[in-house]
């Protein structure tokens, strides 16, 4: 029938992304790759209404980390050890400021669907941070030495 309502949204997740390692002292994006599906309307064909979610979170080692909603509204939960770029970070990605080992850890981003029944997706990945060795000075040598030495 012409005029049908579409069905609900469904959230898919399709990757979570992290450098790996991070380096220490560097800012770090961590990407959400999510989208919605919708289906149902007339003749089967695919239709977009509403944003799609409801609101997207981050979580660090099961602690909430970062929240956003559909109406673009921040949360962050400022955790030790995690210093997130609220300017830089959306629904499809966080960004952290100058990790270090303490940021390493299990990050999962969660996405909630519309409602009515607000369903939920989410993925995992582990954050490791390495920390690169400054350049070694040599001191206390001589550009020639003789035999004998």
């Amino acid at each position: 029938t012409t005029g049908a309502l579409c069905d609900e949204g469904v959230v898919v997740m399709e990757n979570l992304k992290a450098p790996q390692p991070a380096r220490a002292g560097e800012n770090v994006q961590l990407h959400c790759l999510w989208s919605v599906r919708y289906s149902g309307g007339n003749n089967g064909l695919l239709h977009k209404r509403g944003k799609g979610f409801s609101q997207v979170k981050w979580w660090k080692d099961g602690h909430q980390l970062f929240k956003i909603d559909s109406n673009k509204e921040k949360t962050d939960y400022r955790l030790p050890g995690v210093d997130i770029i609220t300017k830089k970070s959306d629904s499809k990605m966080v960004t952290l400021r100058a990790v270090s080992r303490s940021s390493e850890g299990q990050y999962v981003c969660e996405v909630m669907g519309e409602g009515p029944t607000f369903r939920t997706t989410n993925a995992t990945v582990n954050l490791t941070v390495a920390e690169v060795p400054q350049a070694a000075e040599v001191t206390g040598v001589r550009p020639v030495y003789r035999t004998g030495e």
